[in-house]
């Protein structure tokens, strides 16, 4: 069996090797071995491609070498023999296979070792509760309308310059696109009326990508599995029509767009199709564990792989499995059995699936820059061998983020090129930023709070992300809330009782440093820069007792990066703020320095004395002037005759929600989630139902940006 190394990283030196050593076949293309540089010569552009495509693809397995001899199992993955003293030994990276029987094998043979009584995930669930891995949403824009987003209009608040993230809401200054009870419509902006609307594909937490006359919707999903659904829709003279429809077994992760195409990440599990058993009390695990093993032996690469059902243009239906054999990718070191898998998707073309790069392994965080596509993994733990919390403490203690870049510079796929290893956790995408070809990361010991959190700089060199630079001594004692990286300078925030904020110098990546500290009484779990020098810091407001008391925003002066100083604060006391888990909310319109915030009041409306007036959904509009923060209004979108829920029976809850009252709700108000700035106008949307969501109809309102005066009403 022949592997193709395309790149390995963060070599350790070892002295024996583990079950998950690359096998012998691999070659490892480290600059970092004690011999002859074994760099290899056969990248990802130029590796031997897999002929069989998903057209011909079939469903049950051993029909062709896409989907391989169900008893194809040699012993060609054994593991390589114990290294020689000295010998550097490879533990990061990622290896390509030629033939789709390897890939399989490989698959097997792992699963072989690792299957037990509880199927591939061999813990309990309260143990499975403790594993640590986050995972989020993604978005996407693309060509350059007449109108000019940051001057005409806004767009969406990303975590990237220059990139752009898929949300519920889009504009292009002349339309605006949403999905509003099942639908996507259009409303034109000059007469404020609604042009068109198609039905979409039945799902959940819809989010958009606009460029021209494409939108590029992107959903949650379910059928037999958890799916994740594309649609590519056309608007024509204000009319859209769904163009094709793209469905792939898989969670939706995250997307992000540049230059004309999108990145979609989805995260599958072939726990959802292996049919494992699953260990009972009169059970014995050894006959259990080994009914699991056949169950392995006999699977197929369906099993394994994310499957497809692609609605082309034409009409015509085409299924398969993703992505080709030679784009799946196998990490040097265990990490899972999930499959995080790339599309790249153009917002102006038909999609294709042979765009598709997978990696075995469950993805934690995913940032991009233009140029790259970073995806960071914890390295796999099998909880069931933790016997008490001194075990547990050690894990955390000893937790290691893998990180694996792939160019997107080409959008016609993403191009697996590096791999690197931190010590520690990375739990945000904003905790990773790319400048001038360095990577800035910061980790956080998750098994010690009193262990300083650390910035590292990573660089590419001959295949890996190494680390050049790394400063720490930062938060000791805290956690790190919230990062924010601009050109040579990064931000972080933690919080305790006393909530530092820390100014770091990262114009040489080699000596990063931190410049300056200021000890606040409040936290900011958002940071946002608005201009030179100034940043804007959403969090709670701390309480004597050290307590959160929602909202605030608070205004930093960094002009001198060694004293950063909070000249003013917003606060509303007894409220809280979405910012936290979605920075998308948050608007920021700097031709007014205005900043429009959704946030909600929070009272006790099991108590007879709570003041039910006091409830309120809405947002507020700050302007920054100056050294000072100034409440311009609030708005929000208020149901009308909706009674108190306190006096309403149970048995009459259906029909109010018919008439548009939530009576479960704790405010008599939809809850705005975006704000729009168009020209003079600010524009706002909400939903029902508590947090709402796009199977319900949407509502926008209209408002004049300098006096906030109500200009016009769109119930969808």
């Amino acid at each position: 069996m022949h592997k193709t190394l395309l790149l390995v990283v963060a070599a350790a030196l070892m002295s024996a090797a583990c079950s998950d050593d690359p096998p012998e076949h691999a070659t490892t293309g480290s600059s970092y071995d004690t011999g002859t540089d074994t760099t290899n010569e056969t990248t990802a552009e130029n590796d031997t491609t897999n002929e069989t495509t998903a057209e011909n693809d079939t469903t049950n397995g051993g029909e062709n070498t896409r989907t391989e001899d169900d008893n194809a199992n040699t012993n060609d993955d054994e593991p390589v023999s114990n290294p020689g003293e000295g010998e550097i030994v490879p533990t990061v990276g990622l290896y390509a296979f030629d033939e789709c029987t390897e890939l399989l094998d490989h698959l097997r043979t792992t699963a072989e070792r690792q299957v037990g009584p509880r199927g591939l995930y061999n813990w309990s669930e309260e143990q499975s509760q403790n594993r640590p891995g986050t995972t989020e949403p993604l978005h996407f824009f693309g060509q350059d309308p007449v109108l000019t987003e940051g001057v005409d209009f806004s767009g969406t608040n990303a975590a990237q310059r220059r990139m752009d993230e898929a949300d519920m809401v889009k504009t292009d200054g002349s339309r605006i696109l949403l999905i509003s009870d099942g639908e996507l419509v259009v409303v034109d902006v000059a007469s404020r009326q609604v042009t068109g609307s198609v039905e979409v594909a039945e799902s959940w937490s819809p989010e958009l990508f606009i460029s021209g006359d494409s939108v590029v919707m992107v959903a949650h999903s379910y059928t037999d599995s958890p799916e994740t659904v594309i649609q590519r829709i056309d608007v024509v003279d204000g009319n859209p029509t769904v163009a094709e429809t793209l469905r792939v077994t898989g969670n939706y992760l995250s997307a992000r767009s540049v230059g004309g195409g999108a990145r979609v990440i989805i995260q599958s599990d072939p726990n959802w199709h292996l049919p494992f058993f699953y260990l009972s009390t009169t059970d014995s695990e050894t006959d259990v564990t080994e009914a699991n093993r056949d169950v392995v032996r006999s699977s197929t690469l369906k099993d394994w792989l994310p499957t497809f059902t692609h609605t082309h243009a034409s009409g015509a239906t085409e299924d398969g499995l993703l992505p080709d054999c030679d784009n799946f990718h196998v990490p040097a070191e265990f990490s899972d059995f999930r499959t995080t898998t790339v599309l790249s998707i153009p917002m102006n073309a038909e999609m294709d699936t042979a765009t598709a790069t997978s990696v075995l392994g469950a993805t934690d965080i995913v940032y991009a820059s233009p140029e790259s596509l970073y995806v960071a993994t914890s390295a796999w733990v099998d909880l069931e061998t933790l016997d008490d919390q001194s075990d547990m403490e050690q894990y955390w203690a000893d937790l290691q983020t893998n990180i694996h870049r792939f160019d997107i510079t080409n959008p016609d796929g993403a191009v697996y090129t590096a791999s690197g290893q931190v010590p520690g956790a990375v739990l945000d995408r904003f905790w990773l930023s790319e400048h001038d070809g360095h990577l800035r990361v910061v980790t956080t010991d998750m098994g010690d709070v009193t262990s300083p959190s650390q910035v590292r700089v990573l660089r590419e060199i001959d295949g890996q992300l190494v680390e050049i630079g790394s400063v720490g001594y930062i938060s000791k004692g805290d956690r790190v809330e919230s990062v924010r990286f601009v050109g040579d300078v990064g931000y972080v925030a933690t919080f305790n009782h006393v909530n530092p904020f820390y100014t770091i110098d990262l114009a040489d990546p080699a000596n990063p440093a931190v410049l300056g500290e200021l000890k606040a009484p409040r936290s900011s779990s958002y940071l946002h820069p608005i201009g030179d020098g100034v940043v804007l810091g959403v969090g709670p407001d701390i309480k004597a007792d050290g307590s959160a008391d929602y909202a605030k925003v608070s205004l930093f002066d960094v002009t001198d990066l060694t004293g950063p100083r909070e000249v003013a604060v917003w606060t509303s006391p007894g409220s809280y703020h979405v910012i936290d888990w979605n920075h998308r909310a948050f608007l920021w319109w700097a031709p007014k320095n205005l900043a429009v915030v959704p946030f909600k009041t929070l009272i006790d409306w099991y108590s007879d004395e709570a003041d039910w007036d006091a409830n309120w959904s809405g947002v507020v509009v700050l302007e920054i002037d100056g050294d000072q923060i100034r409440e311009r209004g609030r708005i929000a979108h208020k149901l009308e005759n909706c009674p108190d829920p306190r006096t309403v029976p149970y048995e009459a809850y259906e029909e109010l929600r018919e008439e548009g009252c939530d009576p479960n709700s704790l405010y008599q108000y939809e809850h705005i989630i975006r704000g729009i700035v168009i020209g003079d106008e600010l524009w706002t949307l909400s939903y029902p139902f508590l947090m709402g969501g796009s199977e319900h109809p949407g509502w926008l309102e209209v408002y004049d940006l300098d006096t906030l005066e109500p200009l016009a009403s769109l119930r969808l």
